[in-house]
């Protein structure tokens, strides 16, 4: 059974299309690949290129590198107007696999990693929203985008419609705790750190806010982590480039002057990261028993999905869920929580695990997990293509407080948020739909 689960597990393969993929954006006198784009010379930073850290299959246990000098990100500047908290250096980022498709919720994680650094890593002092001080590398998270209704775009000042929260973890504003800088530690000397990730701890957090790109607010802390979708590391704060005049008057970084001593103006060195996780670590599964499902009475045809077979004893609740230790042998076969706060099965709503071997469709061309979420109010089911799976993968669906985890080996595939009204008791019956004769498989529940 897995335990505990995992919100995010770097170490874990098989991801689509961003396997826990780390990248981040590094100064650059070359022109950056077309397909990953980057920021020319400017005001504030040096030509940079947005750069994979990782290969398509994700980092699993090998240590992320990333080294300076980075590009200095200007979106929570603090003398370019707002509430900004300084420059920025983008040091390793990773999607959370979890909120591809939708945000994820942190609350109650414990994140834990090894990391590094280099002989050569050192930072300056820069100016931020307290006063100056040299910068550190900081536990960063940013969260999905939020779209705003009643909105014009305006690309001068970042205005895209959307909202989008970043928060550093310093232990509070003022005290920036030794403990939450990931610098702090004697170079090539591997440390391992953890942090427990609780809303009521909002102190902890800094929020960057925003320069003069308006796109950037402060979301308070329980909310924000409910809406996670990207975490990594971030150098705050840190200084911009010397400047020079063009005979136009255009003002951009002073490259020769940079040249002549880079460590002079930004952060250098390198940082590794290794062994990344999120875990709620309170979900501790230990007991499974066997759920009973129905025989199919009649055959199907072989496109046509059968009718829910429900498991109508089997009413789960919340810390409880759906474990299946296999994929099918052939065909394909959905795994299912149906909302019963009547006591009716829901014939309308859908919050399953689809397992189909390729073949099983016309569009399905690899053994794929896909994550199928139909609401009572909606037309059509949201189908969420997520991962290929391999034999002796294994599966579930875990209803953890207010969110529905769809997992993979231990792992989540994405989040959804419960359908269950804010303080029901919130009961879900257990389903099966076969696709024409696939064999059943065996669930059990935890």
């Amino acid at each position: 059974m897995p335990n505990p689960i995992y919100a995010f597990d770097s170490t874990v393969g098989g991801w689509r299309p961003n396997n826990g993929r780390w990248y981040a954006y590094t100064q650059s006198r070359d022109p950056c690949p077309t397909e990953l784009g980057g920021f020319p010379n400017n005001p504030i930073s040096p030509p940079s290129c947005f750069i994979w850290l990782t290969g398509t299959s994700g980092p699993g246990k090998e240590w992320v590198v990333s080294e300076g000098p980075w590009w200095v990100d200007p979106n929570h500047a603090h003398d370019l107007g707002g509430n900004g908290f300084g420059y920025i250096h983008v040091v390793a980022f990773s999607q959370i696999p979890a909120a591809h498709l939708g945000p994820v919720n942190l609350n109650g994680t414990t994140v834990t990693f090894d990391a590094r650094v280099s002989g050569s890593f050192a930072t300056l002092p820069a100016a931020h929203r307290y006063g100056i001080e040299h910068g550190h590398v900081y536990l960063w998270f940013q969260t999905y985008p939020r779209h705003i209704n009643d909105c014009t775009p305006n690309p001068e000042a970042g205005e895209n419609c959307t909202r989008q929260s970043n928060y550093i973890l310093t232990g509070g504003s003022r005290s920036q705790s030794k403990r939450f800088q990931i610098d702090s530690l004697s170079a090539g000397n591997t440390v391992t750190f953890s942090y427990k990730i609780e809303a009521d701890r909002d102190a902890d957090w800094t929020c960057l806010g925003r320069g003069r790109n308006v796109k950037y607010d402060c979301l308070p802390i329980p909310a924000a982590l409910r809406q996670a979708a990207v975490i990594g590391l971030v150098v705050a704060p840190v200084p911009t480039c010397p400047t020079r005049s063009s005979p136009t008057g255009e003002i951009s970084c002073d490259l020769a002057r940079i040249d002549a001593n880079p460590s002079a103006f930004f952060a250098s060195g390198r940082i590794e990261i290794r062994n990344f996780k999120l875990v709620y670590d309170s979900l501790e599964i230990d007991v499974a028993s066997h759920i009973q499902f129905p025989t199919m009475k009649k055959r199907r045809l072989p496109d046509t999905w059968s009718s829910k077979l429900t498991a109508m004893n089997e009413l789960l609740e919340v810390k409880s869920g759906i474990h299946v230790p296999s994929p099918p042998s052939s065909g394909a076969v959905a795994i299912g929580l149906s909302p019963v706060s009547t006591g009716a099965i829901d014939t309308e709503s859908l919050l399953e695990l689809r397992l189909s071997k390729a073949g099983s469709q016309r569009k399905i061309k690899e053994d794929i997990v896909q994550v199928v979420i139909r609401r009572s109010s909606q037309s059509t089911p949201r189908e969420l293509f997520v991962a290929p799976f391999e034999r002796g993968d294994n599966f579930g669906i875990y209803i953890r407080d207010s969110d529905i985890v769809f997992l993979k080996n231990g792992s989540a595939l994405h989040t959804e948020s419960s359908p269950c009204s804010t303080g029901d008791v919130c009961r879900f019956t257990p389903y099966i739909r076969l696709l024409g004769d696939s064999p059943t498989i065996r669930a059990y529940r935890y």
